[in-house]
């Protein structure tokens, strides 16, 4: 499958983050759950998902003028993007309890409005990369849904 869009029956799911041994501290199967879970509170029915945090307790709150990132002391949580349409996106914090919980129980959403797959901030990131993905920073994976 290589499509940019999930086919019917599945979901996409993009790793931003290196995607950790699942023996890691923080392994992969148990970061998927905290994501998955925080796009969900948000959204109902999610087809794209993308992993761009371990569980953190950071948050970047700006960019000084020069486009370095501002970062701030935060609650323990995932930062997660999902799609709302082929072109657009939203990101969510999922807040758990610490470093090595992974069941968000609340969640905020950054932006008021979805913002543009391929965008670049001020500090030269794109928050959703644009297509094609390249496979030295990210890896493309596809989950079956479950009811």
């Amino acid at each position: 499958m290589t499509s940019t869009s999930a086919p019917a029956g599945y979901v996409e799911v993009i790793w931003k983050i290196d995607k950790p041994e699942p023996e890691a501290d923080q392994p992969p199967h148990k970061l998927l759950k905290a994501h998955w879970k925080t796009a969900i509170l948000n959204r109902r029915r999610v087809n794209s998902l993308l992993i761009r945090s371990y569980v953190h307790n950071t948050t970047t709150t700006g960019v000084t003028p020069s486009g370095e990132a501002i970062i701030e002391e935060d609650e323990w949580h995932v930062t997660t993007s999902f799609k709302v349409s082929d072109t657009k996106f939203r990101t969510a914090h999922g807040y758990t309890s610490g470093e090595h919980d992974f069941n968000p129980t609340s969640s905020t959403l950054n932006h008021r409005r979805p913002q543009q797959v391929g965008f670049t901030g001020r500090n030269g990131k794109q928050p959703w990369p644009a297509e094609p993905l390249n496979p030295a920073k990210h890896t493309r994976e596809w989950y079956k849904e479950v009811d």
